[in-house]
């Protein structure tokens, strides 16, 4: 039977008679004699060391562009031969605390990700208008988004939440309106439906449903609560939380005094 010819056999053989020629020892002897001639020049002044090369490229223990290499005693490059940074303290002009991952300055540091330290502050023209789909938009429009009921409640150590009156003011934001003390809650992102059917969750001609409803928490304590649901459509204190991102600390600026609501 006629034997199949594969192409592992074709390597195998072309190895054969590259290794048999002597071609493979070519590099390796090139390499041999560039280091027996740095060495005599480094002994004799009497000779003039004539670089060695392979196929047109230099040998060297230093750098030379298209040269190459010869790796040290232990196997490795030389310390000499590794490019050093000329200003490592900044990376294309900026420093480090510029491009490491940081928080707004209106925000608290939660590991990965930052939570705004205090509701966020409405202008004047905005009150009323900041229901579930306006807060949604609201956060993002600024980078980031509303946080979910278990990262605020997750979060409760950390912030102060909106609480009840019988808190105090060191584990929950109150309110201090002049028109008296009432309990607090703020929205998170986490929607329920009140009803069932798939109406309940909205629809082309009702968007915005009463069944449709967000879950509000609060401090509780600073050990977090539910503070039960409110329709989509209806304005509450929020917060938003943000991703972590370079120069983030310098990346919004605070809305002035003058245009926030009194608490």
């Amino acid at each position: 039977m006629r034997e199949r010819v594969t192409p592992s056999l074709v390597v195998s053989i072309l190895a054969l008679v590259i290794t048999m020629s002597g071609i493979a020892d070519a590099a390796r002897h090139t390499l041999e004699h560039a280091l027996a001639g740095r060495h005599t020049h480094r002994h004799s002044n009497t000779h003039r060391h004539t670089p060695k090369r392979i196929d047109g490229h230099r040998v060297s223990a230093v750098p030379y562009p298209g040269g190459v290499l010869l790796l040290g005693k232990t196997g490795r490059f030389p310390a000499k031969a590794i490019p050093v940074v000329g200003n490592a303290s900044q990376i294309d002009g900026k420093s480090r605390s510029e491009l490491e991952p940081s928080c707004p300055p209106a925000a608290v540091d939660m590991g990965t990700w930052c939570l705004e330290r205090g509701p966020h502050p409405l202008q004047l023209n905005e009150k009323g208008f900041n229901n579930w789909f306006w807060a949604s938009q609201k956060c993002v429009e600024e980078g980031g988004f509303l946080p979910s009921t278990a990262q605020l409640i997750g979060a409760a150590k950390q912030v102060l939440l909106e609480g009840k009156i019988h808190e105090n003011m060191e584990t929950a934001t109150l309110d201090t309106e002049p028109l008296g003390l009432k309990d607090e809650r703020e929205m998170s992102s986490t929607l329920v439906t009140t009803t069932g059917g798939s109406e309940a969750a909205g629809s082309y001609t009702e968007p915005a449903p009463a069944s449709a409803q967000y879950v509000t928490v609060y401090s509780n304590e600073q050990k977090g609560g539910l503070a039960g649901g409110e329709p989509v459509s209806a304005p509450e204190s929020f917060r938003c939380g943000y991703f972590k991102a370079p120069r983030a600390n310098k990346a919004i600026e605070p809305v002035p005094p003058t245009t926030q609501l009194p608490r």
